[in-house]
């Protein structure tokens, strides 16, 4: 369902994913690199046409995902 209210509303194209999301600082640290993986897949993917859908999540430290999305 919510895939699918998310592709039908065509909420995907208001999301910026070159900054990090609203209050960021206050999920875990476990979180917070999960969202850096998932960002750093979005841009190669981006770059690269590639399918997020089956392209895995990049193998990247915290402070790795940091530097390569210059997240200061």
């Amino acid at each position: 369902m919510y895939e699918r209210t998310f592709e039908d509303a065509y909420l995907g194209d208001d999301v910026d994913y070159s900054e990090l999301p609203l209050n960021f600082h206050t999920y875990s640290p476990r979180d917070q690199h999960r969202i850096l993986l998932r960002m750093a897949a979005i841009g190669e993917a981006v770059t690269n046409d590639i399918d997020l859908e089956t392209a895995p999540l990049p193998e990247l430290t915290l402070e790795e995902a940091t530097v390569r999305l210059a997240i200061q």
